[in-house]
């Protein structure tokens, strides 16, 4: 697979996704299996993007690249969990993460997901990232194991956000769990840098 060299679209780390740069991410992924099933075809992942730069433009979610050498790796999806799927008084955002297959096993994850925690807390300034993951999905739940911040793991049976695990399972047709990292887990970890998006 070739890389997506996207150096004269500023790909920046964390930045949203522009036109031309879901376009070359589109063309490296869309035949992959673990691509999203729904934007498989380009009018599919156009809209798609072009929804989030609207979201990302009313502070309720958006889409971003996951970028290094001015290269894109992949992406990330932030939406703003609803407030009826929550506890009171608590405000949290959903996240999805994408990597491009040749970028898998490299790294790539743990930095993937400290930029989408640091987008989501300093962006969004939410309590809590949310992450749901199909139970049959195995490889991406020993994934997220590997991750140095402390998380709850959640069903939809009962916990704080059974009410969203709920609902994601309704929306998939998958049983889901949910894996929760609050804030306070970012801050205890940055003495060690284990956020540094860059990896470095």
């Amino acid at each position: 697979m070739t890389e997506t060299n996207v150096e004269n679209e500023k790909a920046q780390n964390g930045a949203p996704l522009s036109q031309t740069a879901g376009f070359s991410l589109w063309k490296c992924g869309q035949s992959d299996a673990d691509w999203p099933l729904g934007v498989r075809s380009y009018e599919a992942f156009e809209q798609f993007r072009s929804e989030y730069e609207t979201a990302h433009e009313f502070g309720y979610g958006g889409v971003y690249g996951i970028a290094g050498a001015h290269t894109l790796k992949g992406f990330i999806v932030v939406n703003i969990v609803p407030e009826h799927l929550l506890p009171a008084g608590v405000s949290a955002a959903e996240i999805g993460t994408y990597l491009l297959p040749n970028y898998r096993g490299m790294g790539w994850n743990l930095r993937a997901k400290a930029l989408s925690l640091a987008i989501c807390f300093e962006g969004y300034q939410v309590d809590w990232c949310l992450f749901a993951v199909p139970v049959s999905n195995g490889r991406a739940r020993r994934a997220f194991a590997k991750l140095p911040w402390a998380f709850e793991e959640e069903a939809a049976e009962s916990g704080r956000f059974s009410a969203f695990t709920r609902r994601k399972t309704f929306e998939t047709q998958k049983e889901c769990v949910v894996y929760s990292i609050h804030r306070s887990a970012l801050e205890s970890r940055e003495s060690g840098g284990a956020l540094n998006p860059n990896g470095n």
